[in-house]
C-alpha cells in the first residue's frame, strides 16, 4: 500500500544526507515487505550516529598549536569543537589526516568545519572540501558556495524495479537504508550500484566504502525523524506550506537550532543555503 508523506498521522521521515536543494524527492522502497514512499531531506541527529566519546578523539600536539595559534582567546573553545566533529562524524584517522593537512596549509578550523559539516550532509569529497576551502579564501562567500555546489550535484533518485528491490531486501537482506545509501554513493562516485552491493554482501561497510572513495559521510544507516500533523498545523499560521514547514523543521534539527527561529526564517524568505550558512556562522565562527 503507497502511503502519503504528508498525511494525517504520524509520519516517518527517512532522511538522506542529501541537503534541501534536491527538493522533496521520493524513493519507491521496500519495507517490511509493503512498498512506500519515503521523502528525503537533510538531517542529522545524534541518535543516529554511534559516537566515539570525544576524550578517546586524538589530536596530536603540531595541531592542538596550530588552533591555539588560529584562536589564541578561544583555544579551549575550538579543540572541544573539532574534538566533537571527529566524534560526532566518526572521522576515520586516514580523513582526520587529510583534514589536518588543511590546517597545517592555513586554512581556519572554523571553516573547514563549516564546509566539512556542510558536505557531509551532502555525501561531498575530501577534494570538494579543499575546493570550498580554496574558493572561500579568495573572498567567495558561503552563501554563493552552497548553492552552486547544490545545483551542481542535484540528485534524482533511480527508479528501481520493485521484484529487484524484494529480492534485495527480503532474500539477501539488504536494508532499505542500504539501498538509497548505494544509490547516492553509486550518483556521487560514479561507481556501479550493483557493485557497491555486492561489496556490502562481501562483508564491507559503508565507512570502509566511502574512505576509499574519499566520501565525507560513511554512516551506516540514514537519521530519521517523526514529523506529525499536529506540529505541521501548529505552525501554519505562519503561512508556510508544509513543505516549507518540514523543511524548515528539518533544517533546525540538522543546524541544533529552535525549530520557531529556523521557522522565521523560512517565512522571512531565506533560502536553505542563507540558513546554513547563518548557522554555521554561529556554530563554528
Amino acid at each position: 500500500m503507497i502511503k502519503k508523506l504528508i498525511a494525517r498521522t504520524t509520519m516517518l521521515i527517512l532522511i538522506t544526507g542529501l541537503v534541501l536543494h534536491t527538493g522533496l524527492s521520493v524513493y519507491s522502497m521496500i519495507s517490511d515487505g509493503k512498498t512506500f514512499e519515503s521523502e528525503q531531506v537533510a538531517l542529522l541527529t545524534d541518535e543516529n550516529i554511534d559516537e566515539v566519546p570525544t576524550t578517546e578523539v586524538e589530536i596530536s600536539v603540531e595541531i592542538q598549536e596550530i588552533i591555539k595559534d588560529q584562536y589564541p582567546e578561544r583555544y579551549d573553545h575550538y579543540l572541544d569543537l573539532y574534538r566533537s566533529i571527529l566524534s560526532t562524524f566518526m572521522v576515520s584517522p586516514a580523513l582526520q589526516t587529510q583534514i589536518e593537512s588543511l590546517l597545517i596549509e592555513g586554512y581556519l578550523l572554523g571553516d573547514v568545519m563549516s564546509a566539512y559539516d556542510f558536505l557531509y550532509h551532502g555525501y561531498g569529497t575530501v577534494e570538494e572540501l579543499r575546493e570550498l576551502l580554496i574558493a572561500h579564501q579568495m573572498g567567495e562567500g558561503w552563501v554563493i558556495l552552497f548553492k552552486d555546489y547544490n545545483q551542481a550535484n542535484t540528485f534524482v533518485p533511480r527508479d528501481f524495479d520493485m521484484e529487484y528491490l524484494e529480492k534485495l531486501t527480503q532474500t539477501l537482506g539488504i536494508t532499505s537504508d542500504d539501498i538509497m545509501i548505494a544509490d547516492i554513493i553509486s550518483h556521487k562516485s560514479g561507481e556501479d550500484f550493483t557493485s557497491l552491493i555486492h561489496r556490502l554482501q562481501e562483508g564491507e561497510s559503508w565507512r570502509q566504502i566511502t574512505e576509499e572513495l574519499n566520501i565525507l559521510n560513511g554512516s551506516d544507516s540514514l537519521p530519521r525523524v517523526q514529523v506529525t500533523q499536529e506540529k505541521l498545523t501548529s505552525y501554519t499560521s505562519l503561512g508556510l506550506s508544509e513543505e516549507k514547514i518540514v523543511e524548515g523543521l528539518v533544517l533546525a534539527n540538522k543546524l541544533g537550532f529552535s525549530e520557531e527561529a529556523v521557522l522565521e526564517l523560512v517565512q522571512r524568505g531565506q533560502t536553505e543555503e542563507e540558513i546554513l550558512a547563518r548557522g554555521y556562522q554561529e556554530k563554528y565562527q
